[in-house]
């Protein structure tokens, strides 16, 4: 449920102009490191994995939906085949153009947090036990 008013107020955001939806992302990103991470320290099979896991359950759609807008904006203006190639690849399309779809950079942030934390959480547990 909290997941859908941090949506809706992005939403609102971009058809008002109440400016609502710089929080809503931000707490969303937060949120979604808290749950990522449980689900990480839960985790029972390899780092690889958990790639593959956090890919699959974010690109096959993504694809989907940049394809689909992809051929609508061919019909309305002349769009290049590689900026679809561009933006397929997701992982860095927050900080260069080609983003067909317009919000990709936030999948794009996700995709680098999945791909960072396995790799700091032993860093972090190893921190944390030298505190105690």
């Amino acid at each position: 449920m909290l997941r859908f008013i941090l949506a809706a107020m992005v939403v609102v955001s971009h058809l008002t102009s109440l400016n609502i939806g710089r929080p809503a992302v931000l707490l969303f990103f937060m949120l979604s490191g808290y749950w990522v991470s449980r689900l990480l320290a839960g985790w029972q099979a390899s780092v690889p994995a958990f790639y593959v896991s956090r890919t699959l359950r974010v690109w096959p759609l993504y694809a989907v939906v940049t394809v689909l807008a992809w051929l609508l904006h061919a019909h309305a203006e002349a769009v290049r085949p590689e900026g679809l190639w561009s933006a397929l690849t997701l992982l860095g399309l927050a900080a260069r153009a080609g983003d067909v779809i317009g919000v990709s950079w936030s999948l794009d942030i996700e995709l680098q947090f999945y791909l960072a934390l396995p790799l700091l959480a032993p860093l972090l547990i190893h921190l944390r036990r030298a505190e105690v």
